[in-house]
């Protein structure tokens, strides 16, 4: 359902009549926003986030660009580090679970995590 949205948005634009400047600026803003709550709650299969990364990849380069010039792994690279600071759907749901359990290995006062903790680890320890 989430891969259906995101090549629904994908297929109400043109990528042809874009820049790659544009093409860039539609997938992080709109398109990377589609699975927020989805990736930031639950761990997604590697298929479904292989997935979402392939729909991105296809729009920004083209589906006539058989070899990209530039991987895509660069191109998710922080902009500091010389990439366009796209976010990789597998890092970012990684980071995004690390962050809840952190959350709840840190903040005992946290209502979400008292709320886990008593659902979910009874008597057992996070870890």
């Amino acid at each position: 359902m989430m891969i259906d949205r995101i090549r629904s948005k994908f297929a109400g634009w043109k990528a042809q009549t874009l820049s790659r400047a544009g093409r860039l600026t539609l997938i992080k803003a709109s398109v990377l926003g589609i699975p927020n709550h989805t990736i930031c709650c639950f761990k997604c299969p590697k298929e479904v986030c292989k997935e979402m990364n392939s729909c991105c990849i296809h729009f920004f380069w083209g589906n006539g660009c058989k070899v990209p010039p530039v991987a895509w792994k660069d191109i998710c690279l922080p902009q500091s580090l010389g990439g366009l600071g796209v976010r990789s759907a597998t890092h970012f749901n990684k980071a995004a679970l690390a962050k809840l359990g952190w959350i709840c290995l840190t903040d005992s006062s946290n209502w979400w995590a008292q709320i886990m903790a008593k659902k979910y680890l009874k008597k057992d320890c996070f870890l």
